[in-house]
């Protein structure tokens, strides 16, 4: 629960489900999680109204525990295809009722402030994507609200692949998405796509080196 896509995807959705199978969350002395270091974490837990005083996490105390009972809910994704409504339900937790204007916000994913996978010549990148009408967005500067509320209003959204991109389970049906490439390749986001009736498109980038991704890899992922 350290990376903002599993917590989003994975855990909220978990503490959603304690609530809406009439386990009240305030009947719990106590949460544990792997970690609540980030703003993300710690927004969730106070929308959710657990206290910061109930919570203990593997990131301090370690990997053992001793409880008199507990309760674990199933994991609600596998191999990234979540059970259906659980995108519905982070959906309407986060982002509320949807927009009634037309979605037109063309939005630009940065990862500037990223550790990997960062575009070397973004300032070219963000040129020629200012010019069609898009808008760069940091999430890392705007609250899980916020960011639901930026997604909800797009129409199109051009990311390279990151955590970023798990907030298209905000983006409504339709929107269109290109995700950028290189080293690191995954289907995660084009399921959500195709669960949330997106229209996905996947292009290739080069690295520093120039060089492309090895054909083989490539060509064996299914989307």
């Amino acid at each position: 629960s350290a990376i903002y896509t599993h917590w989003l995807l994975d855990t909220l959705p978990r503490l959603l489900l304690l609530a809406e199978a009439g386990l009240g969350l305030e009947a719990f002395d106590t949460f544990l999680f792997a970690t609540i270091a980030t703003p993300f974490h710690r927004f969730t837990l106070e929308a959710l109204g657990i206290p910061l005083e109930k919570v203990r996490t593997r990131q301090l105390l370690g990997p053992y525990f001793r409880a008199e009972a507990f309760t674990h809910v199933s994991a609600p994704r596998q191999s990234f295809v979540a059970a259906p409504g659980i995108y519905a339900m982070v959906y309407d937790f986060l982002a509320g009722p949807a927009p009634t204007e037309k979605p037109s916000r063309r939005i630009y994913i940065t990862r500037r402030g990223a550790g990997t996978r960062r575009i070397l010549n973004e300032d070219e990148v963000e040129a020629v994507l200012l010019a069609r009408g898009f808008e760069t967005v940091a999430f890392e500067a705007l609250n899980l609200r916020q960011t639901a509320e930026a997604m909800a209003g797009a129409s199109h959204i051009v990311a390279p692949h990151g955590a970023g991109l798990a907030n298209l389970v905000f983006a409504p049906p339709g929107t269109k998405v290109l995700e950028l490439f290189n080293a690191h390749l995954s289907p995660e986001y084009w399921r959500i796509c195709g669960q949330r009736g997106l229209e996905y498109h996947a292009m290739e980038a080069f690295g520093p080196d120039r060089r492309p991704l090895d054909p083989a890899r490539w060509d064996a992922m299914d989307f």
